[in-house]
């Protein structure tokens, strides 16, 4: 029937999405990493590949909403996946932002903290390997509630993870001696910009774990 072909076309779509969304947060990824490595030329030339990734994820979910738009599904079942694929767009969102802000506002890291936000780099950036084992999950054949449910739950500790290194790296730069009140906001903004990622991720994974205990695809 048409109605199962747009709705294979639509999971196509989504998979697609998510393929483009993951490429994108992981290129910021790295681009945030060879900025604090010290490699400023670097990050700076992989800005415009996440700003590209970011507009053709955002094609992508226009695609999407057109094929809900045009039947696909039953009505009340649109919402839910085209609300599931805006919490997404959060994500490449937050990481394009992220690497827009080290590229162009280029904050001083002092040496003593360059390990921290490596690390929480990592981390928040990172997300994005359990939250695309999420949205897989949601859109297999049947879904698979329990991989949906574990997978979310790893996005949550991973996100709680992040949370930590962030305030424990807040506490060490609000207490720093050396570092001017300017400097000290300026580097609270950079370490909340990386922490923007896991925050959106975790909203995501939640929103689809919401709509997997109403109805499984």
């Amino acid at each position: 029937m048409k109605i199962f072909k747009k709705e294979k076309d639509v999971v196509g779509l989504a998979l697609g999405y998510l393929d483009v969304v993951d490429q994108c947060v992981r290129t910021a990824g790295q681009a945030v990493i060879l900025y604090l490595n010290g490699d400023r030329p670097g990050a700076a030339a992989l800005q415009p590949k996440v700003s590209e990734l970011e507009s053709q994820a955002d094609e992508i979910r226009r695609c999407i909403g057109d094929k809900l738009y045009s039947g696909a599904y039953l009505p009340l079942m649109r919402g839910d996946i085209y609300s599931i694929i805006d919490s997404l767009d959060h994500v490449p969102n937050a990481a394009e932002a992220c690497c827009n802000f080290f590229t162009s506002q280029t904050p001083d890291i002092p040496d003593d903290f360059v390990a921290a936000y490596l690390e929480t780099s990592r981390a928040s950036f990172g997300i994005i390997t359990e939250l695309s084992e999420v949205v897989t999950s949601f859109f297999k054949p049947k879904g698979k509630i329990d991989a949906i449910r574990e997978h979310a739950k790893g996005v949550g500790t991973q996100e709680s993870a992040v949370d930590g290194m962030e305030w424990e790296t807040t506490v060490r730069i609000f207490e720093c001696p050396t570092i001017d009140l300017a400097h000290k906001i300026h580097l609270k903004t950079a370490l909340d910009r990386i922490g923007h990622i896991s925050d959106r991720a975790e909203d995501a994974a939640e929103y689809i774990e919401l709509v997997a205990m109403k109805s499984i695809l």
